[in-house]
């Protein structure tokens, strides 16, 4: 019975870990997210004011484009994932 009893306690506390690893990762994705756009809208504001207006709308809008669509393909990827497991 106490090996079923320790079983059960270790299974639980590598759950729980597990748990916490995807919880940091996600925070350290949110901030390294925000920082990536942070430099490039900032880069594309910094080419607009020198004059570089071509340039600086491709890099400003192009790092929101991609972050976007990072996000909306992270969200469909995590709403099959829960389909799946229903």
């Amino acid at each position: 019975m106490s090996m079923a009893e320790n079983q059960s306690k270790h299974r639980q506390q590598l759950e729980s870990k597990v748990i916490d690893s995807d919880i940091r990762n996600s925070v350290m994705g949110l901030i390294f997210a925000f920082i990536i756009g942070l430099i490039g809208v900032g880069s594309g504001f910094y080419l607009i004011y020198i004059g570089k207006f071509v340039e600086g709308s491709i890099y400003g809008g192009g790092t929101l484009a991609a972050l976007v669509g990072t996000f909306i393909y992270g969200s469909q990827k995590r709403q099959k994932e829960r389909q799946s497991k229903q």
